[in-house]
């Protein structure tokens, strides 16, 4: 078995600079073009896929639609794959985040106020697997 991972297409908010974390986002025409092209790369290669797994979240979940389609493949919606919140910077520009204080924590324990860690995020998978 092959699992291949594929990031959402660009989002009108990432243009903007800024960050959603667990905020869902929206696809723009450059997210929407990318989606196509990764689903005519499967179909041009050749590579088949028996189901997509996508967060719930509106740019994951609008890239997966695209390529399922395209395919014609299920897809299977999976909190589990979303990504971790990013706190009270959700929704905020980047340039509006004090990064010094952010990045002065080891990166395993980096987040912000009322956000995930990565170490939060490992305890949470190892208590659930």
């Amino acid at each position: 078995m092959k699992i291949y991972l594929i990031r959402h297409g660009e989002t009108k908010e990432s243009v903007e600079n800024i960050i959603l974390g667990s905020i869902g986002g929206e696809l723009n025409d450059n997210g929407i073009k990318y989606s196509q092209k990764i689903a005519n790369f499967f179909n041009n290669n050749n590579i088949f896929i028996s189901k997509i797994i996508t967060s719930d979240l509106n740019r994951a979940y609008q890239t997966a639609k695209i390529i399922s389609q395209k395919l014609n493949i299920p897809i299977e919606i999976e909190k589990l794959v979303r990504e971790r919140s990013a706190g009270d910077i959700e929704g905020k520009k980047e340039s509006e985040v004090n990064w010094i204080t952010y990045e002065s924590k080891t990166l395993e324990n980096r987040k912000h106020l009322n956000g995930k860690s990565f170490q939060e995020v490992k305890i949470f998978f190892k208590t659930q697997f």
